[in-house]
């Protein structure tokens, strides 16, 4: 399947198609390698010695009497990281319940926090008491508080392992468990592919859109029933109106890197001899069924259809066995041609530069005598 994330970015969507498709991830980093971190806690007191070593600071800022959060959640995962900066953490001391928190220091019970639920629903920290008294520290650091440092890592270096995760951390003075980090990446790619399949959900509305806003345009969707991305076609109004000459380039590319694809366009020019991009579909595979899905596609607008079906446009193909095959299908009294490039190339390698350089030359050859 194939990564709209990704291919936006590559066939200029209108930033609203963009707006829609979140987080888009970086490349890949080797599997093996650490990747540094750089995150900041907002606040005052500061972390451990470790942090500039991994490119992480740790300041945060310390919970004081008085402070509220808008949940019980925010209010621990604050608590936790104030200990976690110093290398410590937390447990619940005793006395607490649905409308208070009893924090303390997991290795030295004076260090204490406590707050009640408001009547909004936020929570207020109501003592602090900040002396850690006979404690050494340790002690695994809460899951909470390395969860966006997680997420820093992983969306640095899709592939990095639980192992190299917990050692990264270690370096800025955060102990993890394997299993705490696996289940942090764990988490993670769950919420990236939730954030997928909401963006995909959207695409059909949004290609709606571009056609109910964009007079000409023409821009359709498929979806698995399983809400997977099956292909697209877009094709903006302008583009197909400024189009005027009598030929027009039709191939389709293998996207390379981590996503992977295939981009079929059609390309003509306009009547300043400029190149126009007028139609495109992106789709898992090169075969004849999306060649004759683009063509398709494309005749949907009234302008496109008249100029291509009447015979006196001449189609420039690559040596793909499926475009021959999808002109006849849509387009049987359109003339097609194979392109030079694509010929010299396979000459090239097949037969040596000398010959290469001979076919070109017999191609632009004039076939009438000039006056």
């Amino acid at each position: 399947m194939v990564d709209m994330h990704y291919i936006c970015s590559k066939v200029n969507l209108p930033i609203m198609c963009r707006s829609a498709l979140s987080g888009r991830r970086g490349e890949a980093a080797p599997a093996d390698t650490d990747t540094p971190l750089t995150s900041t806690m907002e606040g005052g007191a500061s972390g451990s010695a470790g942090a500039a070593t991994a490119g992480l600071s740790t300041t945060v800022a310390p919970v004081t009497a008085g402070q509220v959060f808008s949940s019980r959640h925010d209010a621990k995962v604050a608590v936790a990281a104030e200990l976690a900066a110093t290398g410590r953490s937390m447990k619940n001391g005793k006395g607490a319940g649905s409308r208070q928190i009893h924090l303390v220091c997991k290795t030295c019970t004076s260090w204490v926090v406590k707050g009640c639920l408001q009547k909004g629903g936020d929570f207020k920290i109501t003592k602090v008491e900040g002396s850690h008294v006979d404690c050494a520290g340790g002690g695994r650091t809460s899951s909470a508080v390395v969860q966006p440092l997680v997420d820093q890592l992983v969306r640095a270096n899709p592939k990095i392992a639980g192992p190299a995760i917990k050692r990264t951390l270690k370096t800025v003075g955060f102990t993890v468990s394997d299993r705490q980090s696996q289940r942090a990446k764990k988490r993670i790619a769950t919420a990236s592919k939730e954030d997928e399949a909401g963006a995909i959900s959207r695409l059909p509305s949004l290609f709606e859109g571009i056609e109910r806003d964009c007079p000409g345009s023409v821009a359709t969707v498929e979806v698995s029933p399983d809400n997977r991305f099956v292909r697209s076609f877009l094709m903006l109004g302008k583009a197909a109106y400024v189009a005027a000459h009598s030929m027009v380039a039709m191939d389709a590319g293998h996207l390379k890197g981590s996503w992977k694809g295939v981009m079929y366009v059609l390309c003509m020019h306009d009547s300043n001899n400029k190149i126009i991009h007028v139609s495109t579909v992106l789709a898992d595979k090169e075969n004849a069924t999306n060649y004759k899905f683009l063509l398709q596609q494309t005749c949907r607008n009234e302008h496109m259809h008249r100029l291509l079906s009447s015979g006196e446009v001449t189609f420039f193909i690559d040596g793909h066995k499926g475009s021959p095959a999808a002109l006849r299908a849509v387009l049987p009294q359109a003339p097609w041609r194979a392109c030079v490039r694509h010929l010299t190339n396979k000459i090239m390698k097949a037969m040596g530069h000398a010959y290469s350089v001979a076919v070109y030359r017999a191609a632009v050859m004039p076939t009438k005598v000039l006056f």
